[in-house]
This record gives structure tokens, C-alpha cells and sequence, in this order.
């Protein structure tokens, strides 16, 4: 079984739950049907757990954790030596066995913003591996180590959306 569909139900799902405003009978409504498409697709002891704005899968491969909206906090073993615009408002926090993605929200423009996180990324030893320039989204690509940090910043409108993806290989 591979974890990458365990992210995009984790993600699809509690963007769902986000928008639908889900009370405690909901909630546990959700869950449930969770856990049977997962087992269904092969994870047999699959747990989800939903509370609010967080969102807990477990199975062997391991957990996903993720949370959104008012309750979205970068967790606390996110990697330290990782750039984030300390004045950016998150959106949405996601911690899987591979790494962690989160996403952000600032008023600076898309220039601006990718500016910032390249010296950032820099300043704290992160060595450029990849960038793309296609106007209104900018995407950057870092290694340190056996990690690799992809950052995707866009215009969405009213505002500056930062979506940072922290992938830390195992051994």
C-alpha cells in the first residue's frame, strides 16, 4: 500500500469537512466511511479520527496528520532550519510519514515572497536545486542532506498563496 493516496484522501477529505461545518454526529459519520474506503483499498487496520478542523489517519504505514482553518498550526517537529514568513497566515498544516506540507497565506506580492524564501532557504544552509518562473507562480527546490524542500508560491486573487512540501528521506 502506498501512502501518497493516503494524503490526497486526507486532503480531499478534510477540505470537505472544512467547507460542510461538520458537527460531532458528522464527524464520526465521515470517519467511518473514511475507514472503509481505506480498507477497501487495502489498508485492513486504517483508524480515523476527525475533531473539528483536524484530521488523524493511522495505518501501518503510519500517520497522517493534518489540520486546517482556525485550528492549522505548523507541528512542532516541523523542521527548524526551514524558511517560513513568521507574518504569514496558515492555512492548512499536513505532517505524513514522508514529511510535511503546509500551506500559507501573505499580502506581498509573488516576487516579493519568492525573494524572501530563497534567502531564506539559503541563510539557513538549503542549496537551490530547482526554480521556475511563470509569472504569477514561482516554484523554488532545495536539498540539504537527504531532504528536499519544493515551495510553489501563487497569486490566488486577493492574495499570496506559499505552499511548502518538506520531503525527509529515511534511512
Amino acid at each position: 500500500m502506498k501512502t501518497g493516496w493516503i494524503l490526497m484522501v486526507a486532503v480531499l477529505a478534510t477540505g470537505a469537512l472544512m467547507l460542510s461545518g461538520c458537527g460531532k454526529a458528522k464527524e464520526k459519520a465521515a470517519a467511518k466511511a473514511m475507514e472503509l474506503s481505506l480498507r477497501h483499498a487495502g489498508a485492513n487496520d486504517a483508524s480515523v479520527d476527525i475533531s473539528g478542523q483536524k484530521m488523524t489517519i493511522k495505518t501501518e504505514k503510519g500517520e497522517v496528520v493534518f489540520s486546517g482553518g482556525d485550528s492549522a498550526s505548523i507541528p512542532a517537529d516541523f523542521p527548524k532550519d526551514v524558511y517560513v514568513d513568521k507574518g504569514a497566515k496558515i492555512l492548512m498544516a499536513m505532517k505524513n510519514p514522508e514529511g510535511f506540507v503546509i500551506n500559507l497565506e501573505t499580502g506581498a506580492a509573488v516576487p516579493e515572497v519568492a525573494e524572501a524564501y530563497d534567502a531564506g532557504m539559503k541563510a539557513q544552509g538549503w542549496a537551490p536545486d530547482a526554480s521556475m518562473d511563470m509569472g504569477e507562480t514561482r516554484s523554488l527546490t532545495y536539498k540539504k542532506d537527504a531532504r528536499q524542500i519544493t515551495i510553489v508560491i501563487s497569486n490566488s486573487g486577493k492574495a499570496t498563496s506559499v505552499m511548502i512540501a518538506v520531503n525527509e528521506k529515511k534511512s
